[in-house]
């Protein structure tokens, strides 16, 4: 049997092929991990919110640029008004939104472009 996760730490599952997204709970605050697909993009929001339980979102955190990675964050950003945290290689292919570079284009993926705040 393995140990249970800290009450500070949620996962939330996603069916399969999609990225699970960690919350990390922080007094009144909280951080997340990953974002989805886009076209999960509202399922997302609603299940972050009832995560939260009454914090607020304050950080987002990109592992990587796969579209079930990354294709959340501006739904988020506009919901919450969550700063954006992305991998140091990638803040030309955000900035420049080059959807070759992120991975999007070429497995014939898509992801809503948003703005990142750190690397």
């Amino acid at each position: 049997m393995s140990p249970a996760l800290p009450a500070s730490l949620l996962v939330l599952e996603r069916g399969w092929l999609s990225a699970n997204n960690i919350l990390f709970l922080e007094g009144d605050e909280a951080t997340l991990v990953d974002s989805g697909y886009i076209s999960q993009a509202e399922q997302t929001v609603a299940q972050v919110r009832q995560a939260l339980a009454g914090r607020r979102l304050t950080r987002l955190f990109n592992t990587h640029s796969h579209s079930d990675h990354i294709g959340g964050n501006a739904a988020l950003q506009a919901a919450f008004g969550c700063s954006i945290t992305v991998p140091a290689g990638l803040h030309a292919s955000i900035a420049e939104w080059d959807e070759k570079a992120l991975l999007l284009s070429p497995v014939g993926q898509q992801g809503a472009r948003f703005q990142h705040d750190s690397l």
